[in-house]
């Protein structure tokens, strides 16, 4: 992977991480909202009118679903486009070490290797 491919990934990330974080403030803000609403809320009501709380959530939303959307296209575009991503030598020992089976294939008493050599 070229150092432009790294940037393009690094940004691609970053943008979707952003995004996650603004829907979830933005979840959070309305979750709050309604838990005030019904009386289930602990803290003190806030001073700012549920019409501002309620516009600024659903304004962060608006911009943060779509910004999200459009960045994750991206990314699930950029790991299908490039192979070596999904299949190269890391990614491959990857899901080797990772398989149960492959892991016990390489136990001695599940039919393994010894020092000697594989077990007959």
């Amino acid at each position: 992977m070229t150092i432009l491919g790294v940037l393009r990934s690094t940004y691609l990330y970053a943008a979707l991480s952003i995004a996650g974080g603004a829907i979830a403030i933005a979840l959070v803000a309305l979750l709050s909202l309604a838990l005030e609403l019904a009386g289930l809320r602990a803290l003190p009501v806030s001073d700012v009118s549920i019409r501002e709380r309620v516009s600024v959530a659903v304004a962060i939303l608006i911009f943060a679903l779509p910004v999200g959307g459009i960045h994750l296209w991206l990314v699930a575009r950029s790991l299908r486009d490039e192979p070596e991503r999904t299949s190269g030598p890391s990614r491959s020992g990857h899901r080797r070490a990772a398989h149960p089976r492959a892991a016990a294939r390489r136990l001695p008493w599940e039919g393994g290797m010894t020092a000697r050599g594989p077990i007959s």
